[in-house]
């Protein structure tokens, strides 16, 4: 046999052991044989409430997300974001909301505009794409 085949069968059999010991070790509480656990089954049972009635929540809703990514464009005449100019904290905002950004720099476009657009999309956690126009 030639050393890949060898490596190769050396490296299946290690991966079967391993699967094997895993499911032969692990501590599950259902037995062989045993059907599957019906939706909910798993979960605590609920408690009842008790005491005074829920009082007005303070937290207010995320607006839905958009479905697609927000499009922000960098170049020396700005920033825009689909076709709209904006400042940086808007078109965090708003990409935010959308869920991700893919940003297009252009060559000219100014370094610290960028570092400090890109910065505040990290910050906030936003999901960025940068590519070039």
């Amino acid at each position: 046999m030639s050393k890949a085949t060898t490596a190769a069968l050396a490296l299946a059999l290690g991966a079967g052991a391993g699967a094997a010991i895993y499911h032969f070790t692990r501590d599950d509480k259902k037995k062989p044989g045993d059907p599957p656990p019906a939706s909910g089954e798993n979960t605590a049972p609920a408690k009842a409430l008790t005491g005074a009635a829920p009082t007005m929540s303070t937290t207010v809703a995320a607006p839905p997300r958009k479905p697609g990514a927000c499009s922000l464009k960098l170049d020396k005449a700005g920033l825009t974001l689909e076709g709209e100019k904006v400042d940086i904290k808007l078109a965090v905002a708003r990409c935010k909301v959308a869920g991700k950004a893919e940003l297009a720099v252009a060559p000219d476009a100014p370094l610290a505009v960028h570092r400090e657009l890109y910065g505040a999309l990290l910050a906030a956690g936003v999901p960025t794409v940068v590519k070039a126009p």
